[in-house]
């Protein structure tokens, strides 16, 4: 139950270059069957509380699961104008790049309805075999991302392997940085753990694209085209369980955080 609940939420949030690497060398098979799995594992205990009869109807479940990959296909293009704002500044502290990202964050499918990620366990429970939310829920792990748009897209540089390998390494230092600076915060229980998410990805954005000059699009696109070589490359193979390592250190921490843990 509280695996499942943590990579919903985490679904929940934005993923951008950084939460990215969770998902790179995962095979469409891989992204389905967690996908079933969590449907399968989420919510028995809300079930055992409710009674089969209580909870979200299915075609409201599907809604609310398709306005979550809506939002976070319009985080993604609001926090682009956030990253450069950020790479172009030197002077924002974590409190004034919160404030940004929480304004450019759009409203929640689930605050708007009133309800949290611990509402969607049992209606998930009881519609685990439904082939349209398991494909929602499917796409809402994998960031909302159009892979056959990200396949097709030209990358408008040459971005080599050798240089996603760097990209990646780089994310993973940053990232590193970003939560020493969290770790100092003196109250974090007053930040949102969506927000706190979001933020993590357009600071890693705003880091590469002050670095290397790329735009996430175009580093997704490379990737996209090299995931094969990348899953051979012992190097970045390394950078990736780090960075996966750390994400997942990351989430656990501010899900004990969150209100609604």
């Amino acid at each position: 139950m509280e695996t499942s609940h943590k990579l919903l939420a985490a679904a929940g949030a934005a993923v951008g270059v950084g939460a990215l690497m969770c998902y790179l060398l995962k095979e469409e098979s891989e992204v389905e069957a967690e996908a079933e799995a969590l449907a399968a594992s989420a919510g028995a205990a809300g079930m055992a509380a409710r009674g089969p009869e209580g909870g979200l109807g299915a075609e409201e479940l599907l809604e609310i699961l398709k306005e979550m990959v809506d939002s976070q296909k319009s985080t993604s293009g609001r926090l682009k104008l956030v990253s450069k704002q950020i790479a172009e500044s030197e002077d924002l502290d974590f409190d004034k790049v919160y404030e940004l990202v929480k304004v450019a964050q759009p409203v929640d499918p689930l605050d708007a309805r009133g309800l949290t990620m611990n509402d969607l366990e049992e209606p998930l429970q009881r519609n685990q075999t439904d082939p349209q939310i398991l494909l929602a829920l499917q796409t809402l792990m994998s960031g909302g991302q159009d892979e056959a748009a990200l396949m097709a897209a030209e990358p408008s540089a040459d971005i080599s392997v050798d240089k996603i390998t760097e990209i990646n390494n780089l994310l993973v230092e940053e990232l590193d940085a970003f939560m020493e600076v969290h770790k100092g915060l003196a109250d974090k229980s007053k930040y949102d753990m969506k927000t706190v998410m979001i933020m993590v990805q357009a600071v890693l954005d705003s880091k590469v694209m002050r670095k290397f000059g790329f735009e996430a699009t175009e580093i997704q696109a490379a990737t996209m085209k090299n995931q094969q070589r990348l899953s051979q490359s012992p190097a970045f193979i390394e950078s990736h369980n780090k960075m996966q390592e750390r994400m997942q250190s990351f989430v656990k921490m501010l899900h004990a955080l969150s209100p609604n843990a």
